[in-house]
């Protein structure tokens, strides 16, 4: 009766070892679980500010990304423009915003939250170009645009104003389509 005890205390025991371990490796869920930006709870993961997604992997700026085209009209002259949205930043929020309307170039920092754009305060470098005497002559001038704002609808019409200093003052409102 003794052994059987014995036996029975042991086989428990063993049953008891076996339950904790194999109870363990089912309660880590994260073991094989990416959180790129971010860290695993119970197998969920849990993202950083800026990111989102199953494993955290999408940025907030991704949805900016891409190429656009549509008009930007500076004080009643409307021209095309073809704008490309890059978000190659560390920070998530951040993007260049390459405006080019065929005259002028222009690469400008901004940074975006949810579904807003916000252009910061910045000094940027333009090549101008005009004609004298038959002989095209370029010129590098120095433009401040001011802190502007806009928005992006339906993740797919980004609208924004610009208002910029060189020789003078121009106001500029912009709307792109994402192609």
């Amino acid at each position: 009766m003794n052994v059987n005890k014995s036996y029975t205390l042991i086989s428990g025991f063993v049953f008891l070892i076996v339950l904790t371990f194999s109870n363990y490796s089912c309660l880590d869920k994260c073991k094989d679980k990416l959180c790129e930006n971010g860290y695993c709870i119970k197998g969920d993961c849990f993202c950083d500010a800026g990111y989102s997604g199953e494993n955290c992997e999408i940025r907030e700026s991704d949805k900016f990304a891409g190429k656009y085209s549509g008009k930007i009209i500076c004080d009643n002259l409307e021209q095309p423009v073809t704008t490309i949205i890059e978000n190659y930043f560390e920070n998530p929020w951040d993007i260049s915003v390459n405006i080019d309307n065929y005259t002028t170039k222009m690469d400008l920092r901004a940074h975006v939250k949810s579904d807003s754009i916000f252009i910061e305060n910045q000094f940027i470098e333009l090549i101008d170009s005009y004609t004298v005497n038959g002989t095209v002559v370029y010129d590098t001038v120095v433009n401040l645009i001011y802190p502007s704002s806009g928005i992006l609808k339906n993740d797919s019409i980004l609208e924004f104003d610009l208002k910029m200093k060189g020789e003078e003052v121009l106001s500029c409102f912009t709307k792109l389509a994402k192609e």
